[in-house]
């Protein structure tokens, strides 16, 4: 059963790369400005906007509908009891394990007015396992010196096609403690880059309490100036985000003072007792 998956997924993700032309590449190379070998490099890939072109190939291949259906790359329809196409009119990220097989996929909308969730991912499968997997992983060079954890395939990207590496993404969930484990054994020395807004302080809040329960102590990169590392790469160059962003982190203590100016700034009192329980705890550690 495995297998399959495995051979059926190769396939899939062939077959999505031959798709990737027209206007969907345009949007990968214009809009979201990468270069040809970058696309190349992640195998990126479209969906067409049509229920069952993937189903159609896919049949065509050999697979059963059953393989098909627990691959997850098609879904079963409430209403009509067929199997359609999941990432339909969507860009698609090949997902694949440590040993380069590909495992599972992530989508993307790119057209303006779709209103859908702008990310989607393969469920559970026999081969998939979402808490366990950290996407860019298999293409970091090992041994590795440190790791840089940012949100989504599009950071990871944007900084790997940039020169850092050493970039991964989860995929779509706080971070687990088995990514975590993951990540150690490769390295001690963290870096977490999340989105800069409200819920990816809340992300990066709860890295560094996974990260606290295996005994890695993470720098926390804070994005000055835009949203996340793709946006960032739109207005600067690489080297000052080497410079500033990186070569200026912030300590879990500094991060944590930080964390409750913005969480309690309209509670002074309560931003001053969490300020207070921040400063015992980094004296009780000493």
């Amino acid at each position: 059963m495995k297998e399959r998956i495995y051979q059926l997924n190769e396939l899939a993700a062939r077959w999505f790369v031959q798709n990737l032309n027209g206007e969907s590449l345009d949007y990968c190379l214009r809009e979201r400005q990468m270069n040809p070998q970058t696309v190349r490099r992640f195998e990126l890939g479209y969906a067409p906007n049509e229920w069952q072109a993937l189903y159609d190939y896919l049949r065509s291949m050999g697979f059963t509908e059953q393989e098909i259906e627990n691959s997850k790359v098609c879904l079963r329809s409430k209403k009509t009891g067929n199997l359609f196409d999941f990432y339909k009119d969507r860009i698609i990220f090949p997902i694949r394990n440590l040993h380069g097989a590909c495992i599972g996929f992530g989508g993307r909308t790119w057209r303006k007015g779709d209103d859908r969730p702008k990310y989607i991912n393969t469920s559970e499968t026999e081969v998939y396992h979402k808490g366990s997997t950290l996407y860019g992983l298999c293409y970091v060079p090992k041994p590795c010196r440190d790791l840089i954890i940012c949100e989504g395939y599009m950071d990871c990207i944007a900084l790997q096609s940039r020169g850092f590496v050493n970039a991964i993404a989860g995929l779509g969930t706080a971070l687990t403690l088995k990514q975590a484990l993951l990540i150690q054994s490769f390295t001690q020395n963290v870096y977490l880059l999340y989105d800069s807004d409200s819920a990816g302080m809340e992300a990066t809040k709860k890295a560094i309490e996974k990260f606290a329960e295996i005994g890695i102590n993470p720098k926390i990169a804070i994005v000055l100036g835009a949203k996340d590392a793709d946006e960032y790469f739109k207005k600067y160059p690489p080297q000052r985000f080497a410079q500033d962003i990186l070569g200026k982190p912030l300590s879990v203590f500094d991060f944590n003072l930080r964390y409750n100016e913005v969480k309690y700034k309209d509670n002074p009192s309560l931003q001053y007792q969490r300020n207070l329980n921040t400063v015992m705890g980094e004296i009780l550690k000493m």
